[in-house]
């Protein structure tokens, strides 16, 4: 079986195709739901997921399907916070190809913990004169669910690579903040529907 179709079976259904094909969902419910399956699977597969992590790096560096599924595997295996594939996770991240090494900052990306946010400062001091990379930097920090507050934002657009005069800086953080961010964006207390008016407001 081809790696890349191994690794569309692990991915789960996309909080907005859950959402599309529900009546009055809780957008943050939905969130949880699909966290906390995504985790019993992996702790159910989690000896065979490390075992395919550890594995030789040129495998998963030379082959795009290959590369696929190791994110997917990095995807699940951070998930129950596993000390092996959270160290194997910041190593790549600092990888050469950059499907691996935002693969990888996507793994991370979920959990509030130091080696996420040293992932992420090292992919920002090794890219943060590339205006089209710094984009991708931009949207994964906005869709943390942890990280991505309201006061975050607010210091990324007060980052001096962003623009809110460029469309794809403007997308990278609050569009992918509305769209990407279930927990943030759909807070109880309203604080996401706020900041988004606000922005929207001042942008017009």
């Amino acid at each position: 079986m081809r790696d890349d179709f191994k690794a569309l079976m692990m991915a789960m259904p996309s909080q907005a195709v859950i959402e599309s094909s529900s009546q009055n969902c809780n957008p943050v419910a939905v969130f949880a739901a699909r966290e906390g399956i995504r985790q019993k699977l992996a702790q159910q597969t989690k000896s065979l997921i490390l075992s395919a992590l550890t594995s030789a790096e040129e495998k998963w560096a030379g082959n795009a399907s290959a590369r696929h599924l190791r994110n997917a595997m990095l995807n699940w295996g951070t998930s129950i916070q596993d000390e092996t594939a959270i160290d194997l996770a910041q190593q790549q991240a600092r990888h050469e190809n950059m499907s691996l090494s935002q693969g990888a900052l996507s793994a991370l990306n979920r959990l509030a913990l130091p080696a996420r946010d040293e992932a992420m400062q090292a992919f920002h001091d090794k890219w943060h004169n590339d205006s089209l990379v710094m984009e991708k930097w931009f949207a994964l920090q906005a869709s943390s669910p942890k990280m991505g507050t309201i006061a975050h934002l607010e210091t990324l657009m007060a980052h001096p690579v962003f623009d809110p005069n460029n469309p794809n800086k403007f997308r990278s953080v609050l569009g992918v903040f509305a769209a990407m961010n279930p927990t943030q964006f759909h807070a109880e207390d309203g604080s996401g529907y706020d900041f988004m008016a606000k922005q929207l407001i001042a942008l017009d």
